[in-house]
């Protein structure tokens, strides 16, 4: 199966996320959620695409 991850603010210019306690950024933590994602679909046999937009 094929699935398409986004994981959604840019890590620069309009649509960065939001910040956390201790600094967190979320453009980059979804970045690496997805990146586990992708990992583990990846193990599992299927096909993904990661769709993102930095600039």
């Amino acid at each position: 199966m094929l699935f398409n991850l986004n994981p959604g603010h840019t890590l620069s210019g309009g649509d960065v996320g939001t910040r956390g306690i201790g600094g967190l950024k979320e453009e980059v933590l979804t970045r690496q959620l997805v990146g586990e994602i992708d990992k583990e679909l990846r193990g599992r046999g299927h096909s993904t695409n990661i769709c993102r937009v930095d600039y």
